[in-house]
């Protein structure tokens, strides 16, 4: 991991860390629905193009909170949305897999795409924050690729 922030502090190097896990874990709902797709509509008894909706319906969410996130970044910390929006992605996993209908699974999945408007946002303005400048885009740059 010192490749990864070579000239930062030690201490705002154990910040790098776990904004690198929190990356990592925002891409997990969407792929485990692009490889379960199947499974989710037979479970359902719905063709695969109604259960692709949780995914459609989490992105179109996810578009329409990112602009309200300007708003809310300005009010409010960047740890306590970033904190905030790791939650959301609990609840809406742990709530997904206590649903029994589809109509009862896509409102809650739909709440990663708020989650991921506020968790990639805060994640490169706390990089912004706590990484020197001539490192910010290099270390930005490895945390999303890292994550990806």
């Amino acid at each position: 991991m010192s490749i990864l922030v070579e000239n930062v502090g030690a201490r705002k190097r154990l910040l790098i860390v776990p904004l690198l896990i929190s990356k990592g874990i925002t891409n997990l709902p969407s792929i485990v629905v692009s490889i379960l797709l199947i499974e989710i509509a037979a479970s359902f008894n719905v063709s695969p193009g109604i259960a692709g909706q949780l995914s459609t319906a989490s992105s179109l969410l996810s578009l329409i909170f990112a602009l309200i996130m300007g708003l809310l970044s300005a009010r409010y910390s960047h740890k306590s949305l970033l904190t905030f929006g790791l939650l959301l992605y609990a609840f809406s996993a742990a709530s997904g897999l206590l649903s029994g209908t589809l109509y009862v699974m896509l409102p809650l999945f739909a709440l990663t795409g708020v989650a991921r408007a506020m968790v990639d946002p805060m994640i490169g303005s706390l990089i912004g924050a706590h990484v020197p400048a001539d490192r910010r885009t290099s270390v930005r740059a490895r945390v999303w690729n890292v994550a990806e």
